[in-house]
């Protein structure tokens, strides 16, 4: 009998459960089917040395030579978030024509990508900042609603609070579903029509929410009020300070982070350094001072996935971080590998600065790393600490 250990990332808060858990001594612990409900019911368990059995389908497979890799590889951080990202863009095509079940899909993709933050916030603060595939609507949805779920973290909210910003991050956009791959691709100024869509989708987006069937107030007023400002200029009702709802508040860092790190079709993103320092000096401008601060200490001054110079003379990318913000985990480069177009990165192993004596000392340019590149570094330095 193949025993397979309990992993946080295999667990879904709120879901039942694919199998049967045992104990060490082979005693069932929680049956298949079974809910777990929090995530200290979930660390006891792993505590215990949880294990289960491998699905029939997957000993099938496996036994075929259809599992590349195992079974394991399709639980990776960045697989499961690749997985996620077009599950987006459909539900969004959904709720726009308001189909029916379109409030439980959301609910249910809200969930997995607060699962994803909890197995490995690290993870998923580098795919924000490294993965360009996939249209631009849903990508930028996704990753709006990992930093939300992080700032949820970050503030100690409710699971319902929780549950709400990441639900309301996932739909702030959806009202001009049609147009938002063509607004982030156009070039030239947008005409009056595209302007005028643009200025109601806060509105437009909530009333297509509430057409599916959810009413929930925290929710609906944050999509409404993502883009208003902290100092009373945004849209669409110039709502000001505290004015702004708490999920507004939230959703309006997340939404401007994501922004600027994005390469649209007539300028580059900005570094994540680079970006974060900008959000932190409109602080009281664009985003409430207070929820400012708790977003800078949530991504990190040097965050998971920014390619950073070493005072070695090394370059690398960070990949997790450290006890001081200048000495994280970093992969420095090898050597940087041409192939066409395409330039892949070639990693040495992690090293920790601190270990090394060594500093950040500054941003180098983005690099591109492959999703198997990406994996690999995860899986050999995973998170120091699993809830």
């Amino acid at each position: 009998m193949t025993r397979i250990p309990v992993r946080a990332s295999d667990v879904i808060i709120g879901e039942p459960l694919p199998w049967a858990v045992y104990d060490d001594r082979g005693v069932m612990l929680l049956r298949q089917g079974h809910v777990v409900r929090s995530s200290l019911q979930l660390r006891r368990l792993i505590e215990r040395g949880a294990w289960h059995e491998p699905p029939e389908e997957e000993e099938e497979s496996a036994g075929k030579g259809k599992l590349r890799g195992g079974a394991r590889r399709e639980r990776e951080p960045f697989t499961r978030l690749s997985i996620l990202i077009p599950r987006i863009r459909r539900m969004h095509q959904s709720i726009y024509e308001l189909a029916k079940g379109s409030d439980k899909e959301l609910e249910s993709v809200a969930e997995r990508l607060i699962q994803l933050v909890r197995d490995d916030r690290e993870a998923m603060l580098a795919a924000i900042n490294l993965i360009r595939d996939f249209e631009y609507s849903a990508r930028h949805a996704a990753f709006t609603a990992l930093l939300s779920a992080i700032m949820a973290d970050e503030m100690n909210l409710s699971w319902r609070q929780r549950q709400g910003v990441v639900v309301a991050a996932l739909t702030q956009n959806v009202g001009f579903f049609e147009d938002h791959d063509r607004f982030a691709t156009s070039v030239g100024v947008l005409d009056e029509e595209s302007r005028v869509k643009l200025r109601a989708h806060p509105n437009t987006s909530a009333e297509k929410v509430l057409s599916c069937g959810i009413d929930d107030p925290f929710i609906l007023g944050a999509i409404r009020e993502h883009h208003e400002r902290y100092d009373g200029k945004g849209y669409p009702r110039e709502l000001s300070g505290t004015a702004i709802s708490q999920g507004g508040r939230i959703l309006t860092l997340a939404d401007h982070f994501v922004a600027m790190t994005s390469p649209r079709a007539y300028r580059q993103g900005l570094h994540p350094v680079v970006a974060l320092r900008q959000i932190f000096l409109l602080s009281g401008r664009v985003g409430d001072p207070e929820m400012t601060q708790a977003f800078v200490a949530a991504v990190g001054v040097n965050p998971p996935g920014c390619c950073v110079y070493l005072d070695t003379g090394e370059q690398g990318m960070v990949v997790r971080r450290g006890a001081e913000a200048s000495q994280p985990l970093v992969a420095v480069v090898k050597k940087a590998h041409d192939m066409g177009r395409q330039k892949t990165e070639r990693f040495l192993q992690a090293v920790e600065c601190s270990e090394r004596n060594s500093r950040v000392t500054g941003p180098a340019p983005s690099m591109v790393a492959s999703f198997q590149d990406l994996e690999y570094l995860w899986m050999e330095n995973p998170p120091r600490l699993t809830v």
